[in-house]
């Protein structure tokens, strides 16, 4: 898989990196903290349909994360990397799903709640840091991993068809789970007592797909996704 070789890849640059950090110079390690909003774009169409970015109805996929790591030279830092996504929005489109007794039906989400906790550390390596005042100097190539707690109840109403002329009835369904979480990021942060940046991601969260519960999480294969985050910095 490309991007396993490449978190892979970047990894041993990393390591590289810390090696050669140790024998050449000490530094003096730099603690900061902050806070950031992130845009989730999910791959798989099953968490798509169910969670968009924007939704009609008012109500969005949020994602709010939470850092706090060290600088321990000027070409590498390592974070704890905590987020929280959530949404309540109800898609308005339905989809057929075949229960345990072999029966499809259409089923129409009517309520929702959708939470998902990734806790990973993450390692950032500064490739370009030969002129610490350049622009350059504060971009980095970032790999994460982790776990992610993901919980998803939905009430269903359930029609015969897609026709949705045959109600059948309503069925509230729940799932909860932990899973593996790895990423592989680029960004741009500025150093000091405060500071911004903003990074693209790849998140890679595989699912079982069992089909159990007639939810995205139970249906759909991943929640890939591509992330764009905000981010706000504090030097401690």
């Amino acid at each position: 898989m490309k991007i396993t070789k490449l978190i892979i890849l970047t990894l041993v640059l990393i390591y590289s990196n810390i090696s050669f950090g140790q024998i050449k110079t000490r530094e003096t390690a730099q603690w900061y903290a902050g806070a950031g909003y992130t845009f989730v774009i999910f791959n798989d169409s099953r968490m798509t349909d169910s969670y968009p970015l924007f939704s009609k109805s008012g109500e969005f996929l949020k994602e709010i994360n939470f850092f706090g790591g060290v600088k321990l030279n000027k070409s590498l830092s390592v974070e704890f990397s905590p987020s929280f996504m959530f949404s309540n929005a109800a898609t308005e489109k339905g989809f057929n799903y075949t229960n345990a007794t072999g029966t499809q039906r259409f089923y129409v989400p009517t309520q929702t709640n959708f939470l998902s906790i990734p806790l990973n550390i993450k390692a950032k390596y500064y490739p370009f840091t030969l002129d610490l005042l350049s622009f350059a100097s504060n971009l980095y190539i970032g790999v994460e991993a982790g776990t992610v707690y993901i919980k998803e109840d939905v009430t269903n109403y359930i029609y015969t068809d897609n026709t949705m002329m045959s109600f059948v009835g309503t069925q509230k369904s729940e799932n909860s789970m932990w899973k593996p979480d790895f990423g592989i990021s680029i960004g741009y942060g500025t150093t000091g007592k405060f500071g911004y940046g903003f990074e693209a991601a790849y998140r890679i969260i595989p699912l079982d797909a069992d089909n159990k519960f007639p939810l995205s999480t139970s249906t759909a294969k991943n929640m890939n996704s591509i992330n764009l985050s905000l981010k706000i910095i504090f030097g401690l």
